[in-house]
């Protein structure tokens, strides 16, 4: 399989591996993690590069009711899959113009990434051992509908875990709206366009409260197992 940074899938456009960045030791490896947008427009050939790719367990960020509304059909493709929702808000994508007159719900998924944090260690302490236990098995695909929000927040983690620099941990949120919006088959309406900014700033805050408030000893405390963080670097670190 190559070492394509951007995975060539026609059902998402956002599907990106996590392989190819400067940490502690060497680099991050290619074929182990990968972020996506939401997998539900997915081809059978889609379904069967992602196995050539490695994936074998597929982790679910998003609500109860972004789930229901738009089903990945992992599990129906031979995959693994996990639901963790990473925050604990139910999101309706039946109603964007309703989500996007929301202001607090706007600044919770594009200003306030450390607030979800701090709000919900213990379920972003379960997404990571979740995250864990898959790699033990394979690749693991970790989602959420934009790929950007809830997907950005556990990928900086990871490569944080692991010890990318923060600019290369920015950057790889930055080109999340790029590939969004020149996505083939997915057309976000006018009221889906708020949800799609993928500004510096965001990213840039959220790693400064990372190490503002020790954000590993907090998820430590809310329930991520210190063998999790080993067998993340494990698996992601190539000497």
């Amino acid at each position: 399989m190559k070492n394509y940074r951007r995975l060539p899938l026609k059902g998402a456009g956002n599907c990106r591996d996590l392989g190819g960045y400067p940490c502690e030791g060497g680099i991050t490896r290619f074929h182990r993690l990968y972020r996506s947008d939401s997998l539900h427009l997915l081809t059978g050939q889609d379904w069967n590069l992602l196995e050539e790719a490695g994936v074998r367990t597929i982790l679910d960020l998003r609500s109860d009711s972004e789930r229901s509304f738009q089903p990945d059909q992992a599990e129906a493709h031979g995959f693994h899959f996990a639901a963790v929702p990473l925050q604990s808000q139910d999101i309706d994508l039946k109603n964007l113009k309703a989500l996007a007159a929301d202001e607090a719900f706007l600044k919770s998924m594009t200003e306030g990434y450390l607030d979800m944090v701090k709000g919900n260690p213990d379920q972003v302490a379960k997404a990571l051992n979740v995250l864990a236990d898959g790699l033990r098995e394979g690749a693991v695909l970790f989602h959420c509908t934009a790929g950007k929000d809830r997907t950005g927040i556990l990928s900086a983690l990871v490569l944080s875990f692991c010890g990318v620099a923060d600019p290369d941990i920015v950057a790889d949120y930055q080109v999340t709206a790029t590939y969004l919006l020149q996505s083939k088959k997915k057309k976000f309406p006018p009221e889906a366009l708020p949800f799609l900014s993928s500004g510096p700033e965001k990213m840039e805050h959220l790693l400064e409260g990372f190490h503002r408030i020790g954000v590993e000893e907090l998820l430590y405390d809310s329930g991520l197992k210190k063998e999790s963080v080993r067998l993340i670097r494990e698996a992601m670190i190539e000497g």
